[in-house]
C-alpha cells in the first residue's frame, strides 16, 4: 500500500521493454484527456466496445488512475486529493511519463499480443511527449470538451457536492505549476482530434452519437477509413497554420476569421505593438531534461538578467 513517503512498488515491465513489446506488436494507442465530467472516460469506454458491423476493432481500456488505485491498495479510501497527489509523486520520482508507461505495462502483462489499446486519463504533457517519440504516428490524442464548467459540474455530482469544491478540483486538474503536476489545460492544447461533447445525451443514445464519433475519428487515425476534410477542419488547418508565426514561448495559438466558409483574415498570438517576441534579443540553452522522456527543456537568459523557462519538443 502506498502511504505519503512508503517505497512505490516496482512496475511489471519497464518502460523500454513496454515500448519494444508495442512497437513489435504494430500496436496502436489512443490517448484520451480532457477535465472531469466532460465525458472522456466514456468516449474511451465507447472506443473499447468497437463495431464488428462497421468494421471497428475493440480496444484494450486502460485508465491511469486505476494504476493509483492499485499503487494505494484496496486498503484506502481515495478521493480525487488523494489520486492527484499520489499521480504526482510517482511522476516525479519516476519521470513524467511514468503513469502511462505503468498503465502500458498493466495492459502488456494480461494482453502480450495487444495491438489497439485506449488510454484513459492523461493529464500531464509529459506522458504525450513519450508516447509522441517513442510510437510516432502509431498514438493519437483524443480531447473531449465541454464548453460550460456548469454543465461538467452537473455531471460529476458524485465527486464534488458544491460549487467551491467542484471548482477547487478542477483548477488543480486543469493546470498545477510543476512540471510533475496535473497539466489538463496544456493536454488538450497538444491534442490529435478535439471531440466537443456539449449535447446531454441519455444513456441509449451515448454510442450512436458520441461513440460513432470517436469510433470514426479512430478509423482515420489507424488508416482504416478515408474521407475528405470538414468545411471546419479546414479552416482549423489555416489557423493552425498560422499559429507557426507566433514567437511566444509559452504558448502558439492562430485564429481565422471566415463568412460562409470562405477565409476573411487569419493571425496569431503576439505581444502588442512595441513590444519585442519574447524570443528576440535573448541567449538560447539546450539542456536534456532529467525525466528520461526524451523531450528537451529550454532556458532564454534574456539581457536584463530575467530568466524565462519553457518546454521544447524536437521534431
Amino acid at each position: 500500500m502506498a502511504t505519503a513517503d512508503s517505497p512505490l512498488t516496482a512496475p511489471s515491465l519497464g518502460a523500454s521493454e513496454v515500448i519494444e513489446i508495442l512497437r513489435g506488436n504494430q500496436a496502436y494507442v489512443i490517448g484520451f484527456t480532457g477535465p472531469f465530467g466532460s465525458g472522456c472516460s466514456t468516449a474511451a469506454h465507447l472506443l473499447s466496445k468497437g463495431d464488428s458491423a462497421l468494421g471497428h476493432p475493440p480496444f484494450i481500456k486502460m485508465t491511469l488512475s486505476d494504476v493509483l488505485r492499485k499503487l494505494a491498495g484496496p486498503q484506502r479510501q481515495l478521493s480525487r486529493h488523494v489520486l492527484q497527489d499520489l499521480g504526482n509523486r510517482l511522476r516525479e520520482q519516476e519521470g513524467t511519463h511514468a503513469l502511462a508507461a505503468r498503465a502500458l505495462a498493466e495492459v502488456l502483462s494480461s494482453t502480450p499480443d495487444a495491438k489497439n489499446v485506449a488510454l484513459d486519463g492523461i493529464r500531464n504533457i509529459g506522458e504525450i511527449r513519450w508516447l509522441r517519440d517513442q510510437l510516432g504516428d502509431r498514438f493519437a490524442l483524443f480531447a473531449v470538451s465541454v464548453g460550460s464548467a456548469e454543465t461538467r459540474f452537473k455531471r460529476r455530482r458524485d465527486v464534488s457536492q458544491t460549487w467551491p469544491d467542484f471548482y477547487e478540483l478542477d483548477l488543480r486538474d486543469q493546470g498545477e505549476s510543476t512540471e510533475y503536476g496535473q497539466q489538463v489545460g496544456l493536454c488538450v492544447d497538444l491534442a490529435d482530434v478535439l471531440i466537443v461533447n456539449d449535447e446531454e445525451l441519455q444513456n441509449w443514445q451515448l454510442n450512436d452519437k458520441l461513440g460513432t464519433k470517436v469510433r470514426d475519428y479512430a478509423a482515420l487515425i489507424q488508416g482504416r477509413a478515408h474521407r475528405w476534410a470538414t468545411q471546419d477542419e479546414l479552416m482549423m488547418n489555416i489557423a493552425y497554420g498560422a499559429s507557426h508565426g507566433s514567437k511566444c514561448i509559452k504558448r502558439q495559438v492562430g485564429a481565422i476569421i471566415a463568412r460562409d466558409g470562405e477565409p476573411l483574415a487569419h493571425g496569431y498570438n503576439e505581444n502588442p505593438n512595441g513590444l519585442a517576441p519574447c524570443i528576440e534579443g535573448s541567449r538560447l540553452a539546450f539542456a536534456t531534461s532529467s525525466d528520461g522522456n526524451g523531450s528537451r527543456s529550454w532556458l532564454l537568459e534574456a539581457d536584463d538578467a530575467h530568466t524565462a523557462r519553457g518546454q521544447y519538443q524536437p521534431s
